[in-house]
């Protein structure tokens, strides 16, 4: 008679549990609870990464730096450092066809499997340096990138490629249109649009337009958000990450792209303000009010 109270009793702290873990490293776990901590995230090991806020239930957990990749005739070397948060699958450069060869992680072999036709390792949490190399008897027109990698250093024969050419298939084109390259400077053009709905809570929805040209590089925008506002989606045709803080951590690349924000009201919107900027943000914005 006394089991099914202990059994309710242990599914309302895994609840509470799980309602505070995305914000354990800002909010004290309370002290009755904490032996339960490590109980009820066993199986929830992606519960505390960050949200990447397209509007599914799926977590950033493993996020990508720069792409190194040194290609000649007869084989490529590639370098990539990771921060993963949760132990999981990463996505290798390559394919069926070019499947990468003597792949370490921090200097230690690794076993790369299978998934659907794309190569990939289990990689354990912490700060990785995962290292590879192609080999064939002469070098292909391209080589497939996975789709979060947005940032990538590439040299043919000795030689850096100033723009590399990555195509909207993942496809690295080794091939380069031309032989000569010349250096383009790094400039961001940036259109910010707000659509405010006044619905039950508060919506905006914040359209941003760039033209970006010069280098693949790593930019932070914002805080993109309004104060007191949360994110529902992010739409974003590059690697995208939204902080803790408001602000937008991008892969960039040579282009035309436009990111869609989709945010909502916490409590009631008697102002709308917007945070001081602190990253890359535009002189002014252009807001239109709908009212319902």
């Amino acid at each position: 008679m006394t089991k099914k109270p202990q059994n309710r009793h242990i599914i309302f702290m895994a609840c509470l549990i799980l309602s505070i873990a995305p914000r354990a490293d800002t909010l004290d776990v309370p002290p009755p609870l904490l032996p339960w901590v490590q109980w009820v995230l066993h199986d929830h090991q992606d519960h505390t990464c960050p949200p990447n806020q397209s509007g599914e239930l799926e977590r950033i957990c493993r996020w990508p730096s720069r792409l190194n990749l040194k290609v000649n005739a007869t084989q490529a070397e590639f370098t990539q450092k990771w921060q993963v948060n949760s132990a999981g699958w990463i996505a290798l450069p390559g394919s069926a066809k070019h499947w990468p060869q003597s792949v370490q992680i921090n200097d230690t072999a690794a076993l790369v499997a299978d998934r659907r036709g794309v190569p990939s390792l289990f990689a354990p949490k912490g700060q990785l340096t995962i290292r590879g190399q192609f080999h064939w008897e002469r070098a292909p027109k391209f080589l497939q990138i996975p789709a979060n990698t947005g940032l990538i250093a590439l040299s043919i024969n000795d030689t850096p490629v100033t723009l590399p050419q990555l195509d909207t298939e993942g496809r690295l084109w080794l091939h380069q249109r031309s032989e000569h390259q010349t250096a383009v400077e790094n400039r961001l053009d940036m259109r910010v649009y707000r659509r405010i709905i006044d619905d039950i809570p508060l919506q905006i929805i914040t359209r941003i337009e760039m033209d970006i040209a010069g280098q693949q590089r790593e930019i932070v925008l914002g805080p993109v958000m309004l104060n007191k506002h949360i994110a529902m989606s992010l739409n974003s045709p590059l690697p995208a990450r939204l902080e803790a803080d408001g602000h937008l951590r991008l892969q960039v690349r040579p282009g035309s792209w436009t990111i869609t924000l989709h945010t909502r009201q916490v409590g009631t919107a008697n102002q709308l303000t917007l945070a001081a900027s602190e990253g890359q943000w535009v002189d002014e914005e252009i807001w239109v009010f709908e009212a319902r």
